[in-house]
């Protein structure tokens, strides 16, 4: 996900990467055991494998023309962690769920997720809806924007012992470059206190599935158009050709 803060600090937009993307892939050196990649034409959740986030940072700012100032890396148990601390999140199941490749079996109905089912369901993909990376993505755009939501309601800044439980799983979990201090951090969170998580929208790549490749997807032109207006702090409107996916979940469940 690329996550771009308004300089107004007062909206945010959150562009997601369909893991089958077939894209062109730059070069990138080995590093820390890893190989590295020849720049080829390959799908773009390789560039981490190959490369870790340093290649998945070039590999987003190169196809996206877009500088990118921070990274942040999150793990499995951290994600877990950070929704125990809230209490929780609140999901709708239009249909039970019973995947034995992410251990979760949930009836049908409203249900509050703890850490481990949330991480089932956001890694689910083969037993809920048509099985695309596609509908997972708007499943987990979905989930992320409840998770946001509660964690800056007074639900949770009113609650000492809930904000710092989930601050501290937060600062545990995650892996940032140098320059990404806590004292950036702190700025920045400053600086975005005004921002409310309806003003966090959720969009996806502009994609097609490829006739070439089966399987695999690509970029629509549309989708230079995204990034030009990312790149200038414009907002998106109805009208963009991303528009933002504030739907998100009508397929796959819903949240509150």
């Amino acid at each position: 996900m690329l996550a771009h803060l308004s300089t107004a600090r007062n909206e945010a937009v959150v562009v997601s990467f369909p893991r089958d993307s077939l894209v062109q892939l730059p070069a990138c050196r080995a590093r820390d055991g890893l190989p590295g990649q020849q720049g080829h034409l390959g799908m773009i959740n390789s560039s981490f494998a190959r490369g870790g986030i340093a290649c998945t940072w070039k590999t987003v700012e190169k196809l996206t023309g877009i500088h990118i100032d921070h990274f942040v890396q999150m793990d499995f148990t951290g994600f877990k962690g950070m929704v125990d601390a809230i209490g929780g999140v609140d999901v709708y199941l239009p249909e039970p769920i019973h995947d034995e490749y992410v251990r979760l079996d949930l009836p049908k109905g409203w249900r509050t997720l703890n850490g481990e089912e949330a991480l089932g369901y956001v890694r689910a993909r083969y037993s809920l809806g048509d099985g695309t990376d596609i509908e997972r993505i708007e499943r987990q755009q979905d989930f992320v924007r409840a998770m946001a939501k509660k964690a800056m309601s007074g639900e949770t800044l009113t609650d000492p012992t809930r904000l710092f439980g989930f601050l501290d799983a937060a600062t545990k979990s995650v892996t940032t470059d140098p320059a990404l201090t806590p004292g950036v951090m702190r700025d920045l969170a400053m600086t975005a206190r005004g921002l409310t998580g309806d003003r966090i929208h959720f969009v996806t790549v502009p994609w097609r599935f490829s006739t070439a490749y089966r399987g695999r997807v690509e970029w629509l032109p549309q989708a230079r158009t995204l990034f030009r207006s990312l790149a200038a702090d414009e907002p998106l409107t109805a009208g963009d050709p991303a528009t933002p996916d504030d739907a998100a979940g009508a397929k796959t469940g819903g949240t509150r």
